[in-house]
């Protein structure tokens, strides 16, 4: 049977979140309650964990969504952690981390000012709680130590030689400090473990004055809390304070006190509980620790260096020059998987060292910002290097191998570095602008490099927003296909039709198939949008060709990922099953980069395909020699010439003719080897001229069609019917 919910949950949810953003919370609640159970035994079922955790994140906007961050109601969160029993050795660093991860990328606390400082304070409320929650259930299992000692001194007058044996075991076994105080504050008693507290003879602090063991600025208070006891205005009193060690060294302490009676009621005695906190001290700098800096490396953290880069960007000069370095190690994963975590973790550890040392006459800080991500910000003086001197030893240590277990190791960096940027930034622009010049580094290869310029990085901006709402674009019925002829250049005849994705964007228009390629591989969409469009191409040519009873081939090409599919053929086989297709009239076209490997996965595809009947096509025929070295043994029924050797035909100001004996010999060759020659990207009549005297035997372009069109639009004026005019008159 599962335990009852906490009172913390009885009371019902405090949450103001708002419908829009519920489900948000929900998904952080859900993960933290995944995690946080992997760190202890919670008496609790999971949907109930996660009903305990959505109130708690509840409670965490509403705390930040104050003018001051509601230290208080953070508090009640860590609090509630301990009474949920989430008190295991890793508990509040995994709520730290997941916390500390997630809350900065809520749509909902998005455009806050200040709102890395917010959650570092958020986090610090929610730490202290927690701490403050530990204690309380240290002080609670002592207060019942100490009400043992009160029922054990009561009992004494019942069966006294019962109750002394009681209290003496508990007196002397116990790990807390017990010290039995007279009314004139003298110590009329100490156990061992006080002793050991104050490194003390337990003996030697009889007759002192416990006054005497309290340190000085802390003596007020103890005799207030004399008084208080003797007046009877409290039964027991709790604090923290401060005693002194031998030699006056301070020593923090819980203390509980409470008044003893004689047999008619009268105070006899003081009893003192004292605990040594010396661990929760130690406990409360661990948490500062895994709150602000990483574990393996010792660097600060993504949340401290966030936290330092807002303080520079709004207190620093602005007249002095700021660099941000974002660095990306290079085939981190390959060490790590190849050699072991340890090795991967023991590598991030001595780069972290290595930059520090070498940064060290710098006003700078190196952070840890992911896996294998770093940051070095760096406040320019006037020895500071420029920027490529710094680049280069940056490049220069990590090149540096390490040894590690036999192994020497090493690694590079592709880097994006934002230079001088306007202080108006805030510290999460920053470092997407830092993450976006990065990924322009890393797209030309790896130890690449490149500076931030506002201009590029806007495009590049776009492009992610673009990519990032396409799947929900898909969904929503943006996408279309449309299609396109393939006509021959002897008469003009359409061939067949290539189906296209259009996306018809509310605000930029028609995006063209190219377009939605490019954004859709960005984020891994263009696998299941690829086959989306297999699918549907074939369901609407079959369904237009039994309408207008025609048999024209469906071309599509395939995309990198698709060509090198291990399930590409059985989902061909399966779509063209389920319409009734015959394989003849259904041509894929393979990148012909994917088939240099003669013994790839894309190789067996294509042989298997050609096998069972299909068409197929090598796109992109022609940017480089091994497209001509498997050309004899290739399975294929026909080769696309790359639009960028389509252009070459015809560029301003003529060719060579070395360039035009090129491009001849590369018809002649596929002739040779069987396949049909379509020349892609036909744009003009010229270009039409000069590949039909080549030898080509069909072709694709603006030249005969301006625009794809949807089926439906092929029916209409400007049509299939005029695509087929428009091409006898320009093959003529």
């Amino acid at each position: 049977m599962n335990a009852s919910l906490p009172d913390f949950i009885k009371s019902g949810s405090t949450s103001t979140s708002s419908a829009n953003h519920v489900k948000a919370r929900q998904l952080l609640a859900r993960k933290w309650a995944y995690l946080l159970s992997g760190t202890a035994y919670i008496p609790l079922a999971p949907p109930e964990i996660k009903s305990c955790l959505i109130d708690l994140v509840d409670r965490l906007y509403t705390a930040l969504s104050d003018e001051q961050v509601n230290l208080e109601l953070a508090g009640t969160v860590g609090a509630a952690l301990v009474e949920l029993k989430c008190t295991g050795p890793t508990s509040l660093q995994v709520t730290l981390e997941v916390l500390g991860k997630s809350l900065p990328r809520q749509a909902e606390l998005r455009g806050e000012d200040g709102l890395a400082d917010r959650i570092t304070t958020l986090m610090a409320g929610l730490a202290a709680g927690y701490t403050e929650a530990i204690r309380r259930d240290v002080m609670d299992q002592q207060e019942n130590l100490s009400r043992a000692a009160l029922a054990a001194t009561t009992d004494l007058q019942r069966n006294l030689a019962v109750s002394e044996a009681r209290f003496e075991q508990i007196f002397t076994c116990s790990a807390s400090g017990f010290a039995i105080i007279d009314l004139d504050g003298r110590v009329a008693r100490a156990n061992p473990a006080l002793g050991r507290i104050l490194d003390r003879a337990a003996g030697g602090m009889t007759p002192q004055t416990f006054i005497e063991l309290v340190h000085p600025a802390e003596a007020t208070a103890i005799t207030d809390a004399y008084r208080t006891l003797y007046d009877g205005l409290n039964d027991r009193i709790k604090l923290r304070t401060r005693l002194l060690r031998t030699g006056g060294e301070p020593v923090t302490v819980s203390l509980a006190m409470s008044l003893l009676r004689d047999s008619v009621g009268n105070p006899s005695h003081y009893v003192a509980i004292i605990d040594d906190d010396t661990e929760l001290a130690l406990l409360g700098g661990q948490l500062h620790q895994q709150l602000l800096y990483d574990v393996v490396t010792g660097l600060p953290n993504r949340q401290f260096f966030t936290t330092q880069l807002e303080t520079v960007l709004r207190q620093g000069d602005p007249a002095e020059e700021l660099t941000l370095y974002h660095l990306d190690l290079d085939d981190f994963p390959v060490i790590a998987d190849g050699l072991g975590r340890q090795v991967g973790d023991r590598l991030l550890k001595s780069i972290g060292e290595r930059l520090t040392e070498r940064f060290a006459r710098e006003r700078a800080m190196i952070a840890r910002l992911g896996t294998d991500e770093l940051a070095i910000l760096v406040e320019h003086q006037r020895t500071s290097p420029t920027v490529p001197a710094t680049i280069d030893m940056i490049n220069q240590e990590l090149a540096e191998p390490i040894y590690i277990g036999g192994h020497g190791v090493a690694a590079s960096a592709s880097i994006g570095v934002v230079h001088n940027p306007s202080r108006d930034m805030s510290p999460d622009d920053l470092l997407t602008a830092a993450d976006l010049t990065l990924r322009r580094a890393q797209s030309g290869g790896r130890r690449q490099w490149q500076v931030y310029h506002p201009q590029q990085a806007g495009r590049d901006q776009e492009q992610m927003a673009l990519a990032a709402v396409m799947p929900g674009a898909w969904e929503s019925g943006e996408m279309q296909l449309t299609f396109r002829p393939v006509i021959s250049l002897t008469d003009g005849r359409i061939g067949a039709l290539e189906a296209l994705l259009r996306w018809n964007h509310s605000e930029l228009g028609a995006l063209s198939h190219e377009d939605c390629v490019r954004l859709a591989s960005m984020t891994g969409l263009m696998m299941p949008m690829g086959y989306w469009l297999l699918r549907s191409a074939v369901e609407q040519m079959c369904w237009w060709q039994r309408r207008k009873d025609v048999q024209l081939p469906t071309t599509i090409g395939l995309t990198w990922d698709q060509a090198m599919d291990p399930d590409l053929v059985a989902i061909v086989l399966q779509v063209a099953g389920d319409m009734g297709l015959r394989p003849e009239l259904l041509n894929l076209g393979f990148p012909a980069s994917t088939l240099h490997d003669v013994d790839g996965q894309a190789m067996d595809n294509i042989t298997v395909l050609a096998e069972n009947g299909f068409g197929t096509v090598v796109n992109d025929y022609g940017n480089a020699w091994a497209d001509l070295a498997f050309l004899e043994s290739m399975p294929a029924s026909a080769v696309r010439v790359s639009q960028r050797l389509t252009r070459r035909g015809t560029q301003p100001g003529g060719h060579s003719h070395l360039t035009e004996r090129v491009l001849r010999e590369l018809v002649t060759v596929s002739h040779l080897a069987g396949g049909t020659v379509i020349v892609d990207g036909l744009d003009s009549p010229q270009q039409l001229a000069w590949w039909r005297r080549a030898g080509a035997d069909a072709g694709l372009g603006t030249v005969f069609a301006p625009r794809p069109r949807t089926l439906t639009e092929l029916d209409a004026p400007g049509g299939i019917a005029a695509w087929s005019a428009l091409g006898a008159e320009v093959s003529s």
